[in-house]
């Protein structure tokens, strides 16, 4: 195994923690929005959620993407968070997350 090989699996698996975490805190803030509001926002842009983020999350994931954030039209308690990844396309190496 090459060492170039394992500093790009490293890297990638950073990147990976990274969006896992920041995730969470978007998750974090999407219910806090939910319990004040009984439903929760309609985007990730609402400013609601923006503010209650830590200074170093933003919605822009670790490859310069949007976070993917989906409610479920037919229910108020539902939703789906997940990254692109790399590949910026549903592929194997998206990251999802959601309630």
């Amino acid at each position: 195994v090459c060492s170039s090989d394992l500093s790009m699996y490293a890297k990638r698996k950073a990147l990976e923690s990274r969006a896992k975490a920041d995730m969470q805190h978007i998750e974090n803030a999407l219910n806090e929005y939910q319990i004040a509001n009984g439903t929760f926002p309609k985007n990730l842009a609402d400013s609601a959620i923006s503010n209650k983020l830590p200074k170093n999350v933003d919605t822009i994931d670790p490859w310069g993407h949007v976070y993917q954030y989906k409610i479920d039209l037919n229910t108020t308690n539902s939703y789906m968070l997940f990254s692109d990844g790399p590949e910026k396309s549903l592929t194997a190496d998206d990251i999802f997350s959601g309630r």
